[in-house]
């Protein structure tokens, strides 16, 4: 008996001091520490997904920095299959710390190293991508505008940085889905921009078209007519 108490003691010390030893991200900011809690606990996130990873990713970006702590934890999220720790900088007694077990899909991790390098990219065309990508567009509705309306330089890059934006959408997208993705990234667009003015909106929705149909001719042409030529109308 005194042999079996001695072994589960010691067992119980080993399995402590290897949750001691199991790497943390500690003063996670409270903003993306939330959108982690949301994902990690909403029915059906599990795991993280391509579009859920995204979450995060906006999270990450609202401060527009990958401070040390959100750096760390996109390294976790893109290379580390085991366990490990997160913590809030402030501490929270509902959820003092969040594990994470298991390994993320291959799928979300391309998002997170697809993330950590678009978002350190400062060209005027990426940057105003950026702000459809990782503000849901709210930001970006006047600054198109203006590029729009400025001289040729700065129209094409509200041209580019729609192309990066569907671009990356239509890869999601498919036949089978009756390309449903993209053409909801098309219409949040347009929903977006019907908020300006008359003649604005019309400019603007001038610019994206021909994008939309730049990246169908790229694609070979496999997008459906009314999957964009609508927002002409």
């Amino acid at each position: 008996m005194r042999l079996f108490c001695l072994l589960f003691f010691s067992l119980v010390s080993q399995m402590a001091i290897f949750a001691q030893n199991e790497p943390k991200v500690k003063s996670v900011n409270q903003t993306v520490y939330n959108a982690l809690v949301s994902n990690k606990f909403e029915m059906g996130k599990t795991q993280f997904g391509e579009l859920n990873a995204e979450d995060i990713c906006v999270a990450i970006y609202k401060d527009r920095i990958i401070d040390s702590a959100e750096n760390r934890l996109l390294n976790m999220f893109i290379g580390y299959d085991k366990k490990f720790i997160v913590e809030p900088a402030v501490q929270n007694p509902k959820y003092p710390q969040l594990i994470f077990e298991n390994a993320i899909y291959p799928a979300a991790k391309k998002v997170f190293s697809w993330f950590k390098s678009r978002a350190i990219l400062t060209s005027p065309a990426d940057t105003l991508a950026n702000l459809l990508f990782f503000d849901k567009g709210y930001a970006a509705s006047p600054i198109f505008v203006k590029y729009v309306n400025g001289g040729a330089a700065a129209y094409k890059n509200a041209q580019a940085a729609f192309y990066e934006y569907l671009k990356y959408y239509a890869r999601f997208s498919s036949p089978s889905d009756e390309y449903a993705l993209l053409r909801d990234k098309i219409g949040g667009l347009y929903f977006l921009f019907s908020m300006e003015s008359k003649d604005n909106f019309k400019k603007v929705m001038i610019c994206l078209h021909a994008v939309a149909e730049q990246l169908n001719k790229d694609a070979g042409n496999k997008f459906p007519p009314n999957l964009y030529k609508w927002i002409l109308n």
